[in-house]
């Protein structure tokens, strides 16, 4: 079981909550009535700023109480597009087959919190991704139409449908009724919070493309091989043949998002190609950094081996700085993403380690890994890993809690 030590922040907000817990036991304690509900639009403003600050979750709590202290706190759910200050960050939704069809565990990778959410929009979607902002991205296979869901607050965000984006085949398929969404591979997803813009790349069909929820079709921005994505500071990143890539999106409204290099392959101080390497950026505590995963073939015995090293992207100098550790901190990769942990957050995970699912490298195999540095060691984790996070799982219904309108 993995134990979990709360973070400063985490442990000064609950203080807080302790203090206004001890007032009204107090209160209580006295037969004093106060009348909690009408605080006033400042106090009680001054809880729910408190509250969004510590994390999007305690601000949902917090407006599920009464209907006053909804109405002195901003609506989540509120507006067309995606306020940067209501995104779950900091939360992950763990195995979706654990549970049943409507609740599914979420974890707070800074905290070690772990709560239940209702989430009743997944039985008429199919999920095809999750963002590193903590959204999910949903399919509506009737109409095509994405959707993407913030399970904390709620709110469900539109966007064009996926029609145009589809190859002969896969429309030929829609048309003899099979569903696209499994056949539609969504390998990366992320956003650019100040335009509420969406990509997402897909390698059937190849492509990069983006929109925003009030664009009526999708604008296809790369039409070769994304090898990973991430998100920093706001902005989508990934790579490709060309080196570590921004997307850019100052232009006008008459000039499409564009491709803009920020580590150019040539300039790179580790050499990969996507055919022979595996590259995966990652949010590293407030870095960007690059794991470099290259099969290679021993000539003593015949048999393809793996070795690992790790970049840290300087986004000013524009190249990859080899680096020995994770600054203290625990890497989960798989195929298609990675999550990084602090290792005093979760005192049973070990510091500047890679855990490599066996989903993807078969635990048999991990004798072959060798990594570049001797620093960070690398080993195999399976989805028991991940399943046996406990940390007495609270159920969370958010907003949508019935009489809370």
């Amino acid at each position: 079981m993995v134990n979990a030590v709360p973070t400063r922040d985490a442990v000064e907000f609950r203080w807080r909550v302790a203090f206004f817990g001890a007032i009204a036991w107090f209160v209580c304690q006295r037969r004093v009535h106060v009348d909690w509900t009408n605080l006033g639009d400042g106090p009680a403003g001054r809880i729910a700023e408190l509250a969004l600050a510590s994390d999007v979750a305690d601000y949902v709590r917090f407006r599920a109480v009464c209907r006053p202290w909804r109405r002195c706190s901003p609506d989540p759910r509120a507006g067309a597009g995606l306020d940067g200050r209501f995104l779950p960050r900091q939360w992950i939704m763990l195995d979706k087959a654990l549970t049943g069809a409507r609740r599914y565990p979420f974890l707070n990778i800074s905290t070690g919190e772990c709560i239940w959410v209702d989430i009743p929009e997944l039985p008429e979607h199919i999920l095809l991704a999750v963002t590193p902002e903590g959204l999910l991205l949903l399919l509506h296979e009737p109409t095509l139409v994405v959707h993407l869901l913030n399970p904390l607050t709620g709110k469900l965000t539109g966007f064009p449908p996926l029609t145009s984006l589809l190859t002969s085949e896969q429309q030929l398929s829609r048309r003899c009724g099979d569903r696209i969404g499994e056949r539609f591979t969504v390998t990366g997803a992320g956003l650019v919070v100040h335009r509420s813009m969406l990509a997402i790349t897909s390698v059937h069909p190849m492509l990069l493309a983006v929109a925003e929820p009030s664009c009526e079709s999708w604008t296809v921005v790369e039409d070769g091989f994304i090898t990973s994505t991430a998100t920093f500071g706001g902005q989508f990143y990934c790579t490709n043949d060309s080196g570590v890539m921004m997307l850019d999106t100052t232009g006008s409204d008459q000039q499409p998002p564009r491709l803009r290099v920020v580590v150019d392959r040539s300039r790179a101080l580790i050499f990969f190609n996507a055919m022979e390497h595996g590259l995966h950026l990652m949010d590293n505590g407030g870095e960007l950094m690059l794991v470099h995963r290259i099969a290679f073939l021993n000539m003593n015995d015949m048999s393809f081996k793996r070795k690992y090293g790790v970049s840290r992207v300087d986004l000013n100098a524009g190249i990859l700085i080899p680096v020995k550790s994770f600054n203290g901190r625990a890497v989960f990769m798989g195929m298609r993403g990675a999550v990084s942990i602090s290792a005093e957050t979760f005192p049973s995970v070990t510091a500047d380690t890679l855990y490599m699912s066996i989903g993807w490298d078969a635990k048999r195999e991990m004798d072959r890994y060798i990594s570049f540095h001797s620093d960070y060691r690398v080993v195999a984790f399976g989805l028991d890993a991940l399943r046996s996070v406990n940390f007495g799982c609270l159920e969370f219904q958010s907003k949508r809690v019935q009489g809370c309108s």
